[in-house]
């Protein structure tokens, strides 16, 4: 057996995609040389597991899956625009979380403390931040700016999300950008 790139995330409702897509349409056109999102791959990141043995992947299934069976679904706000590290340095742009966001941090602990426990290593880098990832600078731009339809939106709400469930992804990174599929969906309780 092989090796999965893997990721767990919630995806985005519906509404929430249409509410980013004319405005990654428009930031397409002014700036041309950041890599944008497809808005159909959007999602909220709640862990990268990484390179993962394809035979290991029913044992994180189940771990997430008894993550989730201990939460209550409930909904967040997709709101605001920012960028990482910041808005006059972007190197990865995206659409916040605003209501519900505590719910969704305590949700990724979980999976984090839970996935750990059962083996798959933790992630390293920043503390979770949840967010939408709409786009990715390419090297080190002098001077590379946010396009200004979306520095416009900074405050604007996309729409809600009902976060139900916690999806199992993997990705296969092509030059047209990644493919997903679908592993397993880890439900919370209604």
């Amino acid at each position: 057996m092989g090796m999965l790139r893997v990721f767990a995330a919630v995806p985005l409702s519906v509404e929430v995609k249409r509410s980013l897509a004319a405005p990654l349409a428009q930031a397409r056109l002014q700036a041309p040389d950041v890599k944008w999102v497809d808005i159909s791959n959007a999602h909220i990141t709640v862990k990268f597991f990484g390179d993962t043995a394809e035979e290991r992947i029913g044992r994180l299934a189940q771990a997430l899956q008894d993550v989730t069976s201990e939460f209550r679904s409930f909904s967040v706000s997709v709101c605001g625009i920012g960028a990482f590290p910041s808005l006059d340095r972007p190197r990865v742009v995206w659409a916040g979380v605003r209501e519900g966001r505590d719910e969704l941090c305590r949700l990724a602990h979980a999976v984090h403390v839970a996935t750990s426990e059962a083996g798959f290593a933790p992630e390293a880098g920043q503390p979770f931040s949840p967010h939408v990832t709409l786009g990715r600078f390419r090297g080190r731009e002098p001077g590379a700016a946010v396009p200004r339809v979306l520095k416009d939106s900074a405050t604007r709400c996309w729409g809600t999300l009902g976060v139900n469930q916690v999806t199992l992804y993997s990705s296969t990174l092509r030059p047209t950008g990644p493919v997903y599929r679908v592993l397993s969906q880890a439900t919370l309780k209604p």
